[in-house]
């Protein structure tokens, strides 16, 4: 969980163990097409099965951390000897395996001190203030700047590099007795944020809205059209041919400029990953392990909650 070291004389070492729960899921999806939670884009169309694992990390701070790894049969076709290969990496001798994405859209339904929540962009920049001021005398100031997304028509958000952008879920009224912040979760999207590349008036462009943004923040309506808000990209996906009447682009413009601060809200989250096939990818993708993150994660740190009591 932790680890310091007193380097003074007579200092310590200090270690303390981290535990986690885990919560596993693997699941085979054989075709490559959009379903529900999730689009896998390529440019053509033969199908084979993909398996997705997903993985729930609990940790002892609060903190949830969601990951997605991808393994399954690369889509692959025959190619000529000397034939080019603009969308694909020729992978073994007359087999090309094709460019594609892999995009989960990641639904939250938060209940952060009670039903009524709000979300916090934050950008984190350097001061204003030039080098040599009162304010930045040594020129390695910055600041964060926060935003509370207060319509709908808001509610499409994208993740800045530049500004290390994160957001925050938070309570309506309950703050933390130290920092006086609301409580929450932060939502940290570095190892997962991936831009959707299909143009936005292809097949998959215009069928996959929910692709377009990284967060998505719409009003909770649990009586709404059979169901209510629960798919991203339409419930029936692979009946659809244009944009789904049902999904998060059309909620945001059926809310219009309607209240999302402080109210019951849902909070969708775009993460994935592009994968340029290997030659060792073939031919089986293999669910491999690196000190960077290769695959899609999603982090929920809690904001608030250790470390004291809370003010009521």
């Amino acid at each position: 969980m932790w680890k310091h070291t007193d380097y003074r004389v007579g200092g310590r070492s200090y270690c303390v163990r981290s535990r986690r729960l885990v919560i596993s899921m693997v699941c085979t999806v054989a075709n490559y097409g959009m379903t529900c939670c999730l689009a896998i884009f390529s440019f053509f169309s033969k199908v084979l099965p993909a398996e997705y694992v997903w993985n729930y990390y609990f940790y002892q701070d609060g903190s949830i951390e969601f990951e997605v790894r991808l393994t399954g049969i690369l889509q692959a076709y025959v190619a000529g000897s000397n034939e080019p290969a603009p969308y694909a990496t020729r992978v073994a001798s007359g087999i090309h395996a094709h460019f594609h994405q892999h995009l989960f859209s990641v639904r939250v339904d938060p209940m952060v001190d009670g039903l009524l929540n709000s979300v916090i962009e934050t950008d984190v920049l350097p001061d204003t203030a030039g080098y040599g001021s009162p304010e930045n005398f040594a020129g390695n100031a910055f600041q964060i700047h926060d935003r509370v997304l207060r319509r709908a028509n808001e509610g499409a958000r994208e993740w800045d590099a530049s500004a290390d952008r994160r957001w925050r879920i938070v309570s309506a009224g309950k703050r933390h007795h130290a920092s006086g912040q609301l409580t929450g979760y932060s939502i940290d999207v570095k190892g997962g944020a991936t831009v959707a590349l299909p143009r936005p008036e292809g097949w998959v462009g215009r069928r996959a809205t929910f692709a377009r943004n990284t967060l998505w923040v719409v009003r909770e309506k649990e009586d709404a059209r059979e169901g209510g808000r629960m798919w991203p990209s339409g419930k029936f996906v692979p009946q659809a041919r244009e944009e789904p009447v049902d999904s998060l682009a059309q909620w945001v413009r059926d809310d219009g400029d309607a209240k999302i601060e402080n109210e019951d809200v849902l909070v969708y989250v775009t993460v994935g990953t592009t994968h340029i096939p290997r030659p060792e990818d073939w031919p089986v993708y293999v669910c491999c392990f690196s000190p960077l993150p290769s695959f899609p994660c999603l982090h929920l740190s809690s904001h608030g909650y250790v470390g004291g009591k809370l003010e009521r």
